[in-house]
């Protein structure tokens, strides 16, 4: 007897979950005309999944975890700057976001009169509108205080209120912040000149590798310094003949170098047609002398740290080429200041790697701030959990990974 694809979805939750995420960053890495839905598309992949068949739906644990864990993510990539923010201009910013909640609500409370909703799909209704996910994970909390008799009917019936309008409250919240920046006449070259070091607009980053055919003798430590000042690329690796380095251990450039970039793709051309010419394969390919390693932040000691105060390079041969922010990926200068949730990318030796993981996995006076992905309470309580939930080797990977 063969299954059809929905049935089998269906009894594998771990398979349908591991569907709507992959299914869903991908169509949130297309791009139309610049823009893209990024993580956002896995819950409109989810919605759409779920309205195939009733039975397509993950165990009712699995959307506390899932808060959970988002409102942890959110705090971790948005906090440091929202309190920034809150110091620097909280008044009049926070009195626009009360308006727009309050507006919100009576616009909820109105269609829910008008159309006849039941309370609980106002709420969910009123939380999408807004693309509040813990705004519909605290109205599921209450609904079910309120009638535990009825709680998982209460509950579906926010989330689909929630499914309606989500998509009209990514237009709305976007088309509200257009207008409160007309509003507030909002100078963006100021803004972009004040906070160049500590938020640098997000730009697409390429990695490029090139031969050193016209550019040698070119004196390495000047070029590191002139790109570091206008922070549109990076030299990262060096290879001479067959030894590999960090291209700032180099004193000049010597004819036939490989070199590998990374930056804007203006700049990485520019610094082609300066040097050189493009050489395939990419030196980042080659892993067995140099490495790279993702590291988070997530220690406040490292907040607002500068990327050159930490002297990786000295210390520990190393290097750090790029800040992903978000969902971009930015330049790392010296200037750049690393904020909570940041994830750092480390370019070192193989035999320095360990050291360097050493610092950031059990952090020291020298290394406050270098810890792992997630604090390590975070991450064994969430393992314990798995185990405790899960009995299929393969789902307590999934969940632990």
């Amino acid at each position: 007897m063969i299954l059809s694809p929905i049935t089998m979805l269906a009894a594998n939750t771990v398979l349908l979950c591991a569907v709507v995420l992959g299914a869903g960053h991908l169509l949130g890495t297309i791009r139309i005309r610049g823009v893209a839905l990024g993580v956002a598309a896995v819950f409109f992949v989810g919605l759409g999944v779920g309205a195939l068949d009733e039975r397509l739906r993950l165990p009712a644990f699995a959307d506390q975890f899932g808060l959970a864990l988002f409102v942890y993510l959110i705090g971790l990539a948005s906090g440091p700057t929202f309190f920034a923010a809150l110091r620097r201009r909280g008044l009049r910013d926070n009195a626009f976001v009360a308006g727009v909640l309050a507006v919100a609500a009576l616009l909820a409370a109105g269609a829910a009169a008008c159309l006849h909703l039941t309370p609980s799909t106002a709420a969910g209704v009123f939380a999408g509108a807004l693309v509040n996910v813990p705004a519909l994970g605290a109205a599921q909390d209450a609904l079910r205080a309120i009638d535990p008799a009825r709680a998982g009917a209460l509950a579906n019936d926010a989330a689909v209120g929630m499914s309606l309008t989500y998509g009209y409250g990514v237009v709305a919240m976007i088309g509200a912040l257009v207008t409160y920046l007309i509003l507030v006449r909002v100078d963006f070259e100021r803004e972009a000149t004040e906070n160049t070091d500590l938020a640098p607009a997000p730009r697409r980053l390429v990695e490029r590798t090139l031969r050193v055919n016209r550019g040698a003798g070119t004196d390495i430590r000047g070029l590191t310094d002139d790109l570091a000042r206008d922070g549109e690329a990076l030299l990262v690796r060096l290879r001479r003949g067959d030894q590999m380095c960090l291209a700032g251990t180099a004193d000049a450039l010597h004819d036939g170098d490989l070199v590998s970039i990374v930056g804007t793709r203006a700049a990485t051309r520019d610094l082609v047609i300066r040097l050189g010419e493009n050489a395939w394969p990419a030196l980042s390919l080659d892993r067995s002398t140099l490495d790279f390693r993702r590291i988070t932040v997530s220690a406040p000691a490292l907040v607002g740290t500068a990327v050159g105060d930490l002297d990786l390079p000295r210390r520990h041969n190393a290097l750090i080429t790029r800040v992903r922010r978000g969902d971009h990926d930015l330049i790392a200068t010296p200037t750049t200041r690393l904020l909570l949730g940041d994830r750092v990318r480390v370019v070192t030796t193989r035999d320095h790697m360990p050291d360097v993981r050493h610092c950031w996995a059990t952090p020291t006076s020298r290394w406050p701030g270098w810890t792992s992905p997630a604090s390590p309470s975070v991450s064994r309580w969430a393992c314990s959990w798995a185990r405790s939930r899960f009995r299929s080797p393969v789902a307590l990977a999934c969940v632990s990974a």
